[in-house]
């Protein structure tokens, strides 16, 4: 299992459109909404790849029709709010996109960064509700689990594993291995993936150490003054035995 959740992942990680094209990796499952109010002549879709594991709710708070290409519309864009855990808590209202046939909301317009397009057709109602789950890309899951057991090979030699609570550096490290496994998956562009994500590279925007040298202080029993105290005790042989750099075999030089 790993630390943290894939919404911390992508929070922490990832641009808000992403580094990595989502047609190179597989996509989580998303059944087809359900609708579960109202009876109007509409549909919904969702579809992408989402940033965690959502229980999604669409409901229609002001009524309106999606422009068609066949006609003019008659009236106003339809408005909806979204909720992505189960209806605990929602969005603000969003009237959707004037695209003919087909209308969307996306992350550019509602700033939820949730990496899910919401899709409208037909005349809605107040009140018209649909459901759904998302779950994020089984390879964005499959790494974090990965990154997660260097982390904690690294973390075993000075703590007892499992941690009795997480820090958010972590968190952090994982997220750099997990990244770059990520970036390499896809293939590397043009804006410098290499030099910026290269977990290597100082983790801090004004320097600091990179992901690959804080494992290794964290095997040597170095730099951990935020871990529960707890959590120390771990069999050790790093006094005697200088550990080899633990990422050197999976990082280039």
């Amino acid at each position: 299992m790993y630390f943290g959740t894939v919404d911390q992942f992508y929070a922490l990680m990832s641009p808000p459109d992403s580094l990595w094209p989502t047609n190179r990796l597989r996509l989580g499952a998303i059944p087809q909404p359900a609708r579960t109010v109202g009876t109007s002549s509409s549909a919904v879709d969702v579809r992408g790849n989402a940033h965690g594991s959502y229980t999604v709710l669409v409901e229609c708070v002001a009524e309106g029709q999606v422009n068609s290409s066949a006609a003019v519309n008659p009236g106003a864009l339809p408005t909806f709010r979204i909720s992505l855990d189960g209806g605990a808590t929602w969005s603000r209202a969003f009237r959707v996109s004037a695209d003919d046939d087909t209308a969307r909301l996306t992350d550019e317009l509602t700033g939820l960064q949730c990496g899910l397009i919401f899709e409208f057709t037909g005349s809605f109602d107040v009140g018209d509700r649909w459901g759904t789950t998302a779950e994020p890309s089984p390879d964005v899951v499959l790494q974090l689990e990965v990154a997660a057991s260097k982390v904690r090979g690294a973390l075993s030699d000075t703590f007892r594993v499992p941690l009795t609570s997480t820090p958010a550096s972590v968190i952090e490290v994982q997220g750099w291995l997990a990244r770059w496994a990520l970036i390499a998956k896809c293939g590397l562009d043009g804006q410098r993936d290499m030099q910026i994500y290269n977990p290597q590279r100082p983790m801090g925007i004004a320097g600091g150490i990179s992901a690959a040298a804080q494992l290794d202080k964290w095997r040597a029993g170095e730099d951990i003054g935020e871990f529960e105290r707890a959590d120390e005790g771990a069999k050790r042989f790093t006094d005697v035995v200088k550990p080899t750099p633990y990422m050197a075999s999976y990082l280039p030089i």
